[in-house]
């Protein structure tokens, strides 16, 4: 297939467009970009609206993968959500930095991530940053990214985003882990319900402890060991393998292990496990 270079795909994560991010995604893989070149087989005949819109699909896809998800990774465990690693919040930070430059690239030149007004890319985008930009990015961090925080800051402030989101204070200080806070909130002892309302709760008839129910009978696959293979690591091993690799990582990862690629927690999928999982295939009429 020719390679095209469009505007609209500054985002684009498939082969078919240039682009300097990774390969198409699992979700938003080959449907919306096939049908432009299945339906319009030459340049000439190209819609643009086909394009723009993909585009906005193929950005929505980027930001959620490469924004959202390494943002969650570095502040979940900050907030006592995630068990904490400083390996991965490092990893974490090198992602989100690694896509924050190149947004900052593409609004370079733009006021909106996709055509000259906003759409559903910079909806998903704002609400996606929504967490960096309140929570971590600080003064010095937003400096970075001159262009990325002028876009956000138009948006939020924009009437239909400001009825949703209400004010949106920027981070005066980057949240941190604190190792003696969260260590304080593991032992504090649970709250004993007051006496008063425990006595209350005792006495109101409709608050007695309904019949025990029979034991459900136990299904015989829950009597297996726990198998190391994780499907949602098959999976996120499956998605981030870039296509020009995917019989040398992907395949063969299948069946010997492999460190999913662009992973921001570092992650390896151990490879199938024969003894809790098989392969069938199926002939459909």
């Amino acid at each position: 297939m020719e390679t095209f270079s469009f505007v609209f795909f500054s985002f684009a994560r498939f082969s078919a467009v240039s682009s300097p991010f990774s390969p198409v995604g699992e979700t938003f893989s080959l449907f919306p970009f096939s049908s432009p070149f299945s339906f319009f087989p030459t340049k000439s005949s190209f819609l643009p609206l086909s394009f723009f819109a993909n585009s906005i699909i193929t950005t929505v896809d980027w930001s959620t993968g490469e924004v959202d998800a390494p943002l969650l990774s570095w502040y979940l465990p900050i907030a006592g959500i995630w068990p904490y690693s400083k390996e991965k919040e490092a990893a974490a930070q090198a992602a989100v930095k690694k896509a924050l430059t190149a947004l900052d690239s593409v609004l370079a030149s733009r006021t909106y991530l996709v055509g000259d007004h906003v759409t559903l890319a910079d909806v998903v985008g704002v609400c996606n940053l929504w967490l960096g930009f309140t929570k971590l990015f600080d003064a010095s961090y937003r400096s970075s990214i001159p262009n990325a925080a002028r876009w956000f800051d138009t948006l939020v402030h924009h009437p239909a985003f400001a009825k949703v989101l209400g004010d949106v204070p920027l981070a005066d200080k980057a949240a941190v882990y604190d190792a003696d806070a969260a260590k304080k909130a593991a032992e504090a002892p649970k709250a004993a319900p007051a006496p008063a309302a425990a006595a209350a709760a005792a006495a109101d008839p409709n608050n007695a402890a309904p019949a025990a129910a029979a034991p459900k009978p136990k299904n015989p696959l829950d009597l297996l060991p726990p198998s190391p293979m994780a499907l949602d690591s098959w999976k996120r091993l499956y998605s981030n393998t870039p296509s020009a690799k995917f019989r040398e990582i992907c395949i063969e990862g299948l069946w010997k292990g492999a460190d999913i690629p662009n992973s921001p927690t570092q992650e390896h999928f151990p490879g199938f496990d024969p003894e809790g999982f098989s392969i069938w295939f199926c002939d459909y009429k």
